[in-house]
């Protein structure tokens, strides 16, 4: 690329030009030596590339070294890719505290350890299956654990019980979630937003 300098006006391909008064063919873009174009006021012109999609130029500054000017730009980061890494980085969060609360949980009942479903899903459908069996005065209920074994003859107290501790345990992930969500949206830079992490 080449700059006419009076003008400030950049080409990024050669083409016919008009200076002083003096019609010049594109060619001498070609031919003329890099002194023959600065006597005429032409000097070869760089700028500096920056990534459009991830920042936005405030402005530039060029800077004469001789044979060429180079443009540096001023950059900010731009707001609307900032806003769609943090809506990615709030779907990543999501899909770990799903991962995770896909692997179950111990509950522990009378020294007797079980290991639970405990996705949100879990939590109520174990939760209408203790109201209908409250509903119907039944003391027991039947409960399937994270691996398909089936414990039938457990008490409606203990029920509650385990309900309680696997509701606890989401909840505890879905506070995590939470906090780790306000700090994605009060994320003021990528390098801010990319340090948060499940």
């Amino acid at each position: 690329m080449w700059i006419i300098v009076s003008e400030n006006r950049v080409l990024k391909s050669p083409r016919p030009i008009t200076l002083n008064g003096i019609r010049h063919p594109k060619e001498i873009f070609r031919n003329w030596s890099i002194d023959d174009l600065m006597n005429i006021g032409i000097k070869h012109f760089r700028e500096e590339s920056y990534d459009s999609f991830k920042y936005n130029s405030t402005g530039f500054t060029d800077v004469d070294n001789g044979e060429e000017i180079v443009r540096t730009h001023t950059l900010i980061e731009n707001k609307e890719y900032l806003n769609r890494l943090k809506e990615k980085k709030i779907t990543q969060i999501k899909s770990s505290m799903e991962q995770e609360l896909l692997q179950g949980t111990i509950v522990i009942i009378n020294e007797k350890e079980y290991k639970m479903n405990c996705t949100e899903l879990d939590i109520i459908k174990l939760k209408n299956g203790i109201n209908l069996a409250e509903s119907n005065d039944e003391t027991k209920i039947e409960i399937i654990d994270y691996d398909n074994n089936v414990y039938s003859n457990i008490p409606i107290n203990i029920a509650n019980t385990i309900l309680k501790q696997i509701g606890l345990y989401w909840r505890t992930l879905n506070r995590k979630r939470i906090t780790l969500r306000n700090q994605i949206m009060n994320a003021s830079s990528e390098e801010e937003l990319l340090s948060i992490d499940w």
